[in-house]
């Protein structure tokens, strides 16, 4: 499987990637542009932070986003304001900075990408993996500032997640136990949300599937035959750890 066969588009993505990561510098600017293609273009609802906020979850898209927040939600017994899915470090520092209890959720980079690409063909891992470390680059300074969810502690221990939350923010959210029956729920109201979206395909899934798991393996070889990307790659392994240790 090849990625860049095409020199063009791939130019024009880093391009693109270039122009959105200084938009952001301009948070109230990205934010109308967002809004503009995310919302009234494809069609997505956006969960902006604000002074009224009760929660942040937030991370590099395909990093346990979509189940967090629905698990988390399924516990709660009482409607929060939770921003999510904006997938913008810069929801982050403005929580941070307004004292928001804010959970960053992470995964390692090379699955991250590859899980990416699954579901968006337009999503090229060579400019995934540059998105990836301009993400938790950008925030990694306020770490000590929000609590970190690694993807497996999100899927197996996300009560102990929580209960750090709690601990830090000296909060009472309610704890959402891994059970199998209280999974199973999670996995129902993302199976909704898909049908919603028309996300019919095992690859555009958040749920595990073997057929995910076997074209993941392919792409992963062909990714680590490529030095351009495995050089790309150190740098994220680099801050992955930093930002779970």
């Amino acid at each position: 499987m090849k990625f860049r066969i095409n020199i063009l588009p791939y130019k024009i993505q880093k391009l693109l990637v270039m122009i959105r990561n200084e938009l952001i510098k301009y948070n109230y600017i990205y934010q109308i542009y967002i809004k503009y293609i995310r919302k009234h273009l494809l069609g997505k609802e956006l969960y902006f932070v604000n002074k009224t906020t009760d929660i942040i979850i937030e991370g590099f898209p395909r990093s346990a986003n979509t189940f967090c927040y629905k698990a988390f939600s399924l516990a709660q017994n009482k409607s929060l304001k939770i921003a999510h899915h904006t997938h913008l470090s810069s929801q982050i520092i403005k929580g941070v900075k307004l004292g928001i209890p804010t959970l960053v959720l992470i995964r390692r980079p090379l699955d991250t990408v590859i899980s990416h690409y699954l579901k968006d063909k337009l999503a090229n891992p060579f400019i995934s993996i540059l998105n990836y470390i301009n993400f938790y680059k950008k925030i990694l300074p306020y770490k000590n500032k929000f609590i970190v969810g690694e993807f497996n502690q999100i899927i197996n221990n996300l009560d102990k997640i929580i209960e750090k939350i709690n601990d830090k923010y000296n909060i009472d959210f309610k704890i959402f136990y891994p059970t199998k029956k209280n999974i199973k729920k999670a996995f129902i109201l993302i199976d909704i949300a898909n049908e919603i979206r028309g996300q019919n395909s095992p690859f555009q899934s958040s749920k595990p599937r073997i057929e995910k798991k076997i074209a993941k393996e392919k792409i992963k070889k062909d990714l680590l035959k490529d030095k351009t990307f495995k050089k790309k790659l150190r740098r994220a392994e680099l801050l992955y750890r930093l930002m779970v240790q």
